[in-house]
């Protein structure tokens, strides 16, 4: 069994696959902007490759977690190109995130990532994932509080997984309520948030300029070929003529 990487529905079978990740369906995958061979911002109690869930444990690596090993070797070449993006590049734009106003309400910051997890089951079906938020401390306390009570309602009429994740992402969110993010310094997730951001626009912007590159090419290529084929049709009709 595993979930959705987008909205964390529990998908028992089939699903829509893109590099190595799995969505319930065409519009969570289109919706989800994930590149092969790239992480997006990935719930905490998801596998940052593979998208599976995970209800305990896991690797950790930076902020990033993995449901085994074998998955966080296999994304270490992303990693790896993530970590070439300049320090001094992320750490601007770090601070400038951190210290600006709340993306949701327009608030004074300090603005990070916060996480606030939901369950919402009904007899066999089972929905439950992991919402990261780039916000203040206010739209996070909210935001953890309205998922809490939708859990606490929604979350165990679900037999088996409503009752099994009910409590743990309850407890999860009620940890995030006691221990909050701390407000003096951006926290990790953050940083690694927006190194992605950058790495992704810099690798899009490469994939935009080589397409250009390309498409040069081949209309070079057409361009070329059409006066060829003009000249010999030129050729031919002045033989024709003699």
């Amino acid at each position: 069994m595993s979930s959705c990487a987008h909205c964390g529905a529990v998908i028992l079978f089939g699903g829509v696959k893109h590099g190595s990740w799995t969505f319930c369906c065409q519009k969570c995958c289109d919706a989800s902007n994930v590149r092969s061979g790239q992480a997006a911002l990935v719930p905490n109690s998801s596998c940052a490759h593979c998208g599976s869930v995970i209800l305990f444990g896991g690797v950790k690596r930076s902020s990033w977690t993995f449901c085994s090993q074998k998955c966080c070797d296999a994304s270490n070449i992303w990693l790896e190109q993530v970590a070439l993006v300049p320090d001094d590049l992320v750490d601007e734009l770090v601070h400038e995130t951190h210290t600006g106003n709340c993306p949701m309400c327009g608030g004074i910051g300090p603005v990070d990532i916060h996480v606030s997890h939901r369950v919402i089951s009904l007899l066999v079906m089972t929905l439950f994932h992991s919402t990261p938020r780039m916000s203040c401390q206010s739209c996070a306390t909210f935001a953890k509080i309205k998922d809490s009570l939708i859990t606490l309602f929604l979350g165990w009429w679900g037999f088996p997984w409503g009752v099994v994740t009910t409590p743990i992402y309850l407890m999860r969110n009620a940890y995030g309520l006691i221990c909050p993010v701390s407000s003096l310094e951006p926290s990790q997730q953050l940083k690694d948030h927006l190194r992605l951001t950058i790495a992704t626009q810099l690798q899009q912007e490469i994939t935009n300029e080589t397409t250009e590159e390309t498409e040069d090419q081949i209309n070079d290529e057409i361009n070329d070929n059409y006066d060829e084929y003009e000249d010999d049709e030129d050729e031919d009709d002045f033989a024709q003529q003699k």
